[in-house]
């Protein structure tokens, strides 16, 4: 009885280790590769992804086994950035329009943003008519284009939150929050001047370790007055409150 307890033992044994021989000849799957892939390229984890600034993005070769070339967005120290706004309503996008040009050094995980901006827009799509043009007609009023020169400052934070939907280490998305100072003409011959306040928020590609392209949209508010034209003009009187929201192409450079 004892060597047939042994001889079964043995056989147990002999038949374990040849089942998980079996298995691990089995190939990986396209998911397995795709996720050691994933794993090569940045060595970061989902949750790193959803509360870590920086990219760290690398190009990996499986089949040949080579690491290509790859860069840290940890060693950005400033940016320039280029943009231009179209109206965010799809069906005025003639309505408003304008470029911007920005400056931003990075300071730990924030960026301190400096930037000039020109906004020309038909006063209907970014104001009301409170009753101050009173020698146009309405029609003279809505039609009229405002034109909008703005300098401001403000932070701007850089997440990889859109990472955990795509499978892409070049995407990122940005959220900034800004003051301003506004001028505004009008074509009644009125100008206008006030201070303001501009959100943005942003998706985008980094295409390289100098260069990232993408999209973005911008709320702006601001309240503007003119000087006074008759003695004791109220503030509402001489104000207008204008506020629009745009969507930006942004190209951008690194250096």
């Amino acid at each position: 009885m004892k060597n047939i307890i042994l001889l079964l033992a043995l056989l147990l044994i002999t038949f374990s280790s040849a089942n998980a021989q079996e298995v691990s000849t089995v190939p990986p799957t396209d998911k397995d590769l795709e996720g050691d892939l994933k794993f090569l390229k940045s060595g970061k984890s989902t949750e790193e992804k959803s509360f870590d600034e920086d990219l760290r993005i690398k190009k990996y070769d499986l089949e040949k086994g080579l690491s290509l070339d790859s860069f840290s967005t940890a060693d950005d120290g400033s940016r320039i950035s280029i943009l231009y706004h179209i109206n965010s309503n799809p069906m005025k996008l003639a309505g408003i329009s304008g470029f911007e040009f920005e400056y931003a050094k990075k300071f730990d995980h924030a960026w301190w943003e400096f930037y000039f901006a020109q906004t020309t827009a038909t006063f209907s799509n970014i104001a009301d008519d409170n009753g101050q043009f009173l020698t146009s007609t309405s029609t003279e009023v809505d039609e009229q284009n405002l034109t909008t020169s703005t300098l401001g400052t403000g932070l701007s934070y850089r997440t990889s939150l859109i990472q955990t939907l795509f499978a892409s280490d070049n995407l990122f998305e940005t959220v900034a929050a800004y003051v301003n100072y506004n001028k505004t003409s009008t074509d009644l011959g009125d100008s206008y001047s006030g201070f303001g306040m501009k959100a943005d928020f942003g998706l985008h590609y980094r295409t390289s370790e100098s260069f990232h392209w993408g999209g973005k949209f911008s709320y702006n508010l601001a309240q503007v007055k003119r000087a006074e034209i008759t003695e004791n003009e109220t503030s509402s009187a001489k104000s207008l409150l204008l506020q629009w929201t745009t969507f930006a192409i942004d190209l951008s450079y690194y250096f």
